[in-house]
């Protein structure tokens, strides 16, 4: 009994589907392909620009990015893109909490240092990133001056798993459809074939938009409230993020990493606004740490024409300043 780990999934003519016989094929190729869609299915869970200018470079960075992570505790690979032909140091780290400053707990998931070659692109595997992992942060180091210009991390996994996951999964195992002769055909196998796939795709969040900031930066932060007594409102213009394929009410997860100038945390000073067919907010607080909520609008449009278009808005509470570091929204899937 093996759990077979196909090279690719293979796409089925639709005579294959015409009166099939009751016999092994096609279902042992639609079976095999649920494995498949767990190897290969690897939504961007992170892709983002760093919204700070840097105008001669840098010689360290540092981001912390909140996340919304596999329930099934998968590994996580990550592409940056930086100046070419520099050695950079890359350290990444994930928090239960997302919380920055002395206090902070951060746990490794790999650090890396070497050349980023002529295309500027570097690849790191990290290690499985916990399923209660609300913040990612990673860091860059080098002797010389370079750009920071894009970070994708998505899912990775290695391996086809035995047993329920967390999310729902459940693998193809051969043992009995590729048995003896005449094994059995029953419902929970016609069932696999449409539960594991739609597990896997619910599981795996995919960014729609994101915000990504220098965090120890103040001075030339990109996204911070004005420091003036009173609102002292900073607004990003409409962003639009395309849904190819949605339709109707659909959920977003908001997740945000904020802080102020003052000593402690600042309620209601970040507010996400999505617009489709009808328009929701979600406000969030400047704790130093990940913050969540969810949204529910219906898209504009319909087919791969679908969108909604975000709003983000930091106000300073009144007085001081605060600073939105990082903040994620993913549509459910």
């Amino acid at each position: 009994m093996t759990r077979p780990s196909p090279s690719q999934a293979e796409i089925l003519p639709l005579s294959a589907f015409v009166l099939p016989p009751l016999a092994v094929e096609p279902l042992r190729t639609i079976m095999r392909n649920i494995n498949a869609v767990w190897l290969y299915h690897q939504p961007p869970h992170i892709q983002a620009m760093p919204a700070n200018e840097y105008h001669a470079g840098v010689t360290s960075a540092q981001y912390a990015i909140p996340i919304s992570p596999s329930a099934d505790g998968l590994p996580y690979f990550a592409e940056l893109a930086l100046t070419p032909l520099v050695t950079v140091t890359r350290t990444y780290e994930y928090s239960a909490t997302g919380a920055i400053g002395a206090l902070s707990v951060w746990t490794s998931l790999g650090s890396y240092t070497g050349s980023t070659g002529a295309s500027g692109i570097v690849q790191d595997s990290l290690s499985a990133i916990p399923a209660n992992s609300r913040g990612l942060r990673v860091t860059l180091s080098s002797a010389s001056a370079f750009f920071p210009q894009s970070i994708v991390v998505y899912p990775r996994p290695t391996s086809i798993p035995a047993g329920v996951q967390p999310s729902g999964f459940i693998a193809y195992d051969d043992g009995i459809l590729e048995g003896a002769a005449g094994a059995p055909l029953h419902q929970e196998f016609l069932d696999r074939c449409r539960r594991s796939p739609l597990a896997v795709w619910h599981d795996r969040l995919q960014c729609g938009l994101s915000l990504v900031c220098e965090i120890n930066d103040r001075t030339n932060h990109p996204a911070k409230s004005a420091a003036a007594t009173g609102v002292g409102v900073w607004r990003l213009g409409s962003a639009r993020i395309r849904l190819p394929g949605y339709g109707g009410p659909t959920s977003f997860t908001v997740r945000a990493i904020a802080e102020h100038s003052s000593t402690g945390p600042v309620s209601d000073v970040i507010t996400v606004r999505l617009s489709g067919v009808d328009a929701a907010s979600v406000t969030l607080d400047a704790t130093a740490q990940t913050e969540s909520g969810t949204i529910k609008v219906t898209p504009a449009s319909t087919g791969i024409e679908a969108y909604v278009d975000a709003e983000i808005e930091i106000r300073n509470g009144g007085s001081g300043t605060t600073y939105l570091h990082g903040l994620c929204i993913w549509p459910e899937a």
